[in-house]
Formats: structure tokens, C-alpha cells, sequence
């Protein structure tokens, strides 16, 4: 996957077709499974390229669009827990 062009989409259903994964190229292959959403309606997303030092248009399927549009929440989620850890560990005594 990291030989094709950025924007190339590869996707595969279970055997039931329930479940979709798929595959998209944008700096580093990202890897996404969903049962609602697929590839189609396949969207552009404009990406920063060093080669070519502007911005650039690319693919992108709609089950990575909805995840970047809705992923928030986790994000603040993870945030939280590094910032406000709790110990778990005990304390040692003798």
C-alpha cells in the first residue's frame, strides 16, 4: 500500500457483507472498519504536500470522512486520562 499514490482507496466485506474495512493511502496507510459507513460517496480532502510545497486535493471514502468529522470527542477523552491519572499502584509496606 505504501508504493501506490496518495488517495488510493482498497476496501474488503465479510463474508456477510456487514462489515466493511478500508484501506486508504493519505501520508501513511490508515486502516478503518465500519458497519454503517463505506467507501462511496468517495469525497476530496485537500492534504499538505511536501513535494510539491502547496496543498493538494485527494480522495478520500466517506467512512474515514465521517470518523475525522466525529472523532473529537476521543481525542479530549485521551487527553484527559494522560493529564488526570489515577494510581492504580498501592503503596508498599512491610
Amino acid at each position: 500500500m505504501k508504493k501506490k499514490d496518495r488517495g488510493h482507496i482498497d476496501h474488503s466485506y465479510d463474508k456477510a457483507g456487514k462489515v466493511i474495512v478500508v484501506r486508504w493511502h493519505d501520508n501513511s496507510p490508515v486502516t478503518i472498519a465500519s458497519n454503517v459507513y463505506g467507501v462511496q460517496p468517495v469525497d476530496k480532502a485537500e492534504c499538505w504536500s511536501s513535494a510539491a510545497k502547496k496543498e493538494i486535493q485527494v480522495t478520500q471514502p466517506a467512512a474515514i470522512k465521517y470518523y475525522n468529522a466525529n472523532m473529537g470527542g476521543m481525542d479530549r477523552m485521551d487527553q484527559n486520562v494522560g493529564c488526570y491519572r489515577i494510581s492504580i499502584r498501592s503503596k508498599k509496606w512491610w
